[in-house]
């Protein structure tokens, strides 16, 4: 069987569980393929046996540039073709599923299996999320490994699992976010760096929207911004602040790029 997963991942927490899944269907016999959202790649239809979506939860639901890059890059099927969808965050909220099941439908994929994995926090704009302790990052990649090794069994075997949010929750979910990405600009603004930028442009060279244009006097965001935390949490001199305090970093350093 052949198995394609695509994936965005912020600070590498969804990459992570990427690369779990890939191992262990690899483990049980089946050819894989990997694409994050920023590759260059084409599907062709019919060239695939199921389909692993993955995401990282902003605001309790999945980022409105997947779901467009699920739309656009997943191709038309002959036949059903089975779907496994996972979700990344900190919290122990269900997987926000609906939408793009409804764009599975139309491409003829059908969802077998949602399932979240808690992984450390790497948004703190908030002071309700603060770092995850060491000890308890070690337990989350445990965790996640062995939540792995159960799934991919059970999908393979046809048996459905679902993690899934409500509707009503759910839709609830997608009309916040509707609202929200309205005041992602505003956000933005108050996003800056201190004198301790080297200019070293690794901002802008990971920015998965290409948001960030480097200047002499620093990295500029602009208004494409979908609160990955990419740039605050890779910076090699933590030189972003938001709202002129300096943050903590998270980077999951099993895939620090």
């Amino acid at each position: 069987m052949r198995g394609v997963i695509l994936y965005f991942s912020g600070t590498g927490n969804t990459k992570y569980v990427s690369q779990l899944l890939k191992q262990s269907f690899e483990k049980q016999g089946c050819e894989m393929l990997s694409y994050c959202m920023e590759d260059s790649f084409e599907l062709a239809p019919d060239t695939y046996d199921f389909l692993v979506l993955g995401f990282p939860k902003y605001y309790e639901y999945p980022p409105l540039k997947f779901i467009e890059f699920v739309l656009n890059k997943v191709p038309m099927m002959s036949t059903q073709t089975k779907t496994f969808i996972f979700c990344t965050q900190c919290g122990p909220t269900k997987v926000p599923a609906q939408k793009l099941t409804k764009i599975l439908k139309q491409k003829n994929h059908t969802v077998e299996l949602t399932s979240l994995f808690q992984l450390p926090n790497n948004f703190f704009l908030v002071k309700a999320f603060p770092p995850t302790p060491d000890l308890e990052i070690k337990i989350r990649h445990l965790n996640a490994k062995a939540k792995v090794e159960q799934l991919v069994p059970t999908f393979l075997n046809q048996a459905q699992h679902k993690e899934s949010m409500g509707y009503v929750t759910d839709k609830f979910c997608e009309y916040f976010v509707a609202i929200y990405k309205h005041t992602i600009p505003r956000d933005v603004l108050k996003i800056s760096t201190t004198s301790a930028c080297t200019l070293c442009g690794l901002c802008q060279k990971h920015c998965p929207v290409q948001n960030i244009k480097m200047t002499e006097a620093g990295p500029k965001l602009n208004d494409q911004c979908m609160m990955c935390m990419r740039c605050l949490n890779h910076c090699p001199v933590n030189a972003f602040t938001y709202k002129g305090k300096t943050l903590p970093q998270y980077v999951n350093q099993k895939m620090k790029k």
